[in-house]
């Protein structure tokens, strides 16, 4: 009586010792010829490749079979055992099939095989896939695709998009994918140096991530973000690293070993305290914590050596250490929507600063040292309760922008007049009542808002010089 054979049933005899290689490779050879049934042709491929035949013969079935085969999951499978028993001669064959092939299910297959080898001859496929990434479900036949293979293509046709550089990408947006992980292949990016990813589903900065060494800028925002991995520490290129809008809370330990980070952006994240690690991060210049529930600055970040610009707006900030004063470099300095009182003396030792938002917190008094401040252009005290304003404000010659609106200010200090640089003044939600003839005397003013119905008399000349701001 004639046996049933099947795929499974020959290797099991063949592994048992019932059946000799050669013998082996006859019955699979004809089950591919003789059976009407897709997937026992496949398997029969697959087992060529398992058993382990390199003759001559086999190497042309294989190639026969990639290159010319009805089912695509023959096909694929062909590629699979080529690729297994002959890395050397299937370049050119693969080379072909790239080239030609219908069947995006096939080309995946070609291509998870050779991201995940090192041989260097494989590196010239790796480029020829390059070339046809883009559109793909435009270019080939999409026929039962999982969902796992549908995201990769999506991703394959956004490496498509990219404008090559030599032969490698360099940036890569693949915002708008909905994307909980990362396939195999992103590894294979060596040479990235830009990544974007907007409204991710990560729930978790991956491992892999660590694997591009030469990434520069790290961009995952408006996402669900809690952790960072410690891992991160290993992406030694970093300068850039943008997370905001996700739910981070700490940072990790070896998020320090990011020596070369120059800007962080962490805004709109559920941080509590300021990590004291980034201190030791002396590239870094530019450091964004808004929208989050931070409560204090600590002694240490204020001694960072390189810092330009800080951006704490919308936390939980309460009280400024003495120790601000220590920011030597710093230009830019947003304290805005926090809960802030008073403002330390030492404040004015900020001799570099340039702009300076304090707007929407709590403060009633300015220190006299203010007028320090003699590179400042932009002040926003908007929203707090002043009713005056400390003289010394009269030495801030730089300032072209001050906004005053939203306080208790009674009067506008003639002292204020004096600044011949401002050219926008907002004053309005005060308790002013009059405007002093010295407005007229503000040559570059371009804006200035007030509320008119309280002001009980403008000087005919104030008014003219008004109406001439409005054209």
């Amino acid at each position: 009586m004639r046996e049933n054979w099947t795929p499974p049933k020959i290797q099991k005899k063949f592994q048992k010792g019932k059946l000799q290689q050669n013998e082996a490779v006859e019955l699979l050879i004809s089950l591919i010829d003789n059976s009407n049934n897709p997937q026992v042709r496949e398997e029969s491929i697959q087992m060529l490749g398992h058993i382990g035949v390199k003759s001559e013969e086999i190497f042309h079935l294989l190639e026969n079979f990639l290159l010319s085969d009805e089912s695509q999951e023959v096909r694929a499978a062909a590629v699979e055992s080529i690729l297994t028993l002959f890395p050397q001669r299937a370049i050119k064959p693969l080379k072909w099939l790239i080239d030609h092939e219908e069947y995006i299910k096939v080309l995946l297959k070609v291509f998870w095989i050779i991201v995940n080898r090192s041989e260097p001859q494989f590196d010239i496929l790796y480029e020829k896939f390059f070339e046809i990434f883009g559109d793909m479900k435009e270019k080939y036949k999409a026929d039962n695709l999982n969902s796992h293979e549908a995201l990769v293509i999506e991703i394959l046709d956004k490496i498509g998009a990219v404008q090559m550089d030599n032969g490698h990408i360099r940036s890569l947006n693949l915002s708008g994918l909905h994307i909980n992980e990362l396939p195999d292949f992103f590894d294979k990016l060596s040479k990235l140096k830009t990544l974007v990813l907007v409204k991710s589903e990560f729930s978790e900065i991956p491992d892999s991530f660590s694997l591009l060494h030469n990434l520069e800028e790290l961009i995952i925002t408006h996402g669900q973000i809690q952790k960072i991995p410690s891992a991160i520490g290993q992406m030694k290129s970093l300068k850039y690293i943008n997370l905001a809008d996700n739910k981070i809370q700490t940072l990790p330990k070896d998020f320090d070993k990011l020596i070369f980070l120059q800007r962080i952006d962490l805004r709109n994240n559920d941080i509590l305290k300021l990590p004291v690690l980034l201190c030791d991060l002396n590239h870094l210049h530019s450091l964004d914590l808004s929208g989050n529930d931070i409560e204090e600055i600590p002694d240490e970040l204020c001694e960072h050596p390189k810092l330009v610009d800080l951006n704490l707006r919308g936390n939980n900030i309460e009280d400024l250490p003495d120790s601000i004063g220590d920011f030597k470099h710093l230009m830019r300095l947003n304290l805005s929507k926090n809960m802030i009182s008073e403002v330390p003396e030492t404040l004015g030792e900020l001799k570099s600063l340039e702009r300076l938002d304090l707007s929407q917190n709590f403060i009633s008094k300015l220190p006299e040292s203010f007028g320090d401040l003699l590179h400042l252009e932009f002040l926003d005290l908007n929203g707090n309760r002043l009713t005056n304003l400390p003289q010394s404000m009269a030495r801030l010659k730089s300032l072209k922008f001050l906004y005053l609106e939203n306080n208790q200010l009674r009067e506008i200090p003639e002292y204020l007049l004096e600044l011949r640089s401002i050219e926008n003044l907002d004053l309005r939600n005060n308790s002013i009542i009059e405007i002093p003839e010295q407005l007229a005397n503000l040559s570059s003013l371009r804006v200035f808002k007030y509320d008119s119905k309280k002001i009980k008399h403008i000087p005919t000349k104030v008014q003219h010089f008004i109406n001439s701001l409005k054209d």
